[in-house]
């Protein structure tokens, strides 16, 4: 059986800018792939029943065709979520101030060190092969650590998500079916 995977794009549907209709999308995806894909919130976030390896490309074509927009698109499969949050460095934190940055670009190992080392205030990064687990000590709000560091310092396109959205989207994995 193939193994479901989440794609996660990257700043849709946050205020008034890249606006792509999750519902519309997650119809005109199965048709594309011919597998169930399920949406979870209005964010971006994409469960898909048999991905392939092109699933990021496709993606990014229709909302292209849709909207005129180019989003960033990551995936992961169920297994390297399940294994990410099992690495989760702070697993009884309030996973609402604990979140997993993903990107698909190599990035600069000697730059992702001097992150780990760095004071931050308070905030604390682990990375994780092409992702990286933040915790902030009050709210990424106001951290000086988020994802928009991750991207420049690194210099990669990444996109985030708290650990409760990392949950949901691993069980929704569980429940599609082919």
């Amino acid at each position: 059986m193939t193994q479901a995977a989440v794609a996660f794009l990257r700043g849709v549907n946050l205020g008034p800018r890249n606006k792509v209709p999750q519902r519309a999308l997650a119809e005109r995806l199965a048709e594309a792939t011919g597998a169930p894909v399920r949406h979870h919130l209005q964010s971006g976030n994409l469960v898909v029943a048999a991905p392939t390896p092109e699933l990021a490309s496709v993606i990014r074509e229709l909302i292209d065709d849709d909207t005129g927009l180019d989003i960033p698109v990551v995936v992961r499969t169920a297994a390297e979520l399940a294994d990410l949050l099992e690495a989760c460095p702070w697993p009884g934190e309030d996973p609402r101030r604990v979140h997993l940055s993903m990107w698909d670009d190599e990035h600069d190992r000697g730059a992702a060190g001097a992150m780990t080392a760095a004071d931050w205030s308070g905030d604390e990064i682990a990375f994780a092969g092409r992702n990286a687990w933040m915790r902030y000590a009050t709210g990424f709000h106001r951290a000086k650590l988020g994802n928009h560091v991750v991207e420049r310092r690194l210099g990669v396109t990444a996109t985030a998500r708290n650990a409760d959205t990392i949950r949901a989207v691993l069980e929704l994995t569980a429940q599609i079916r082919l």
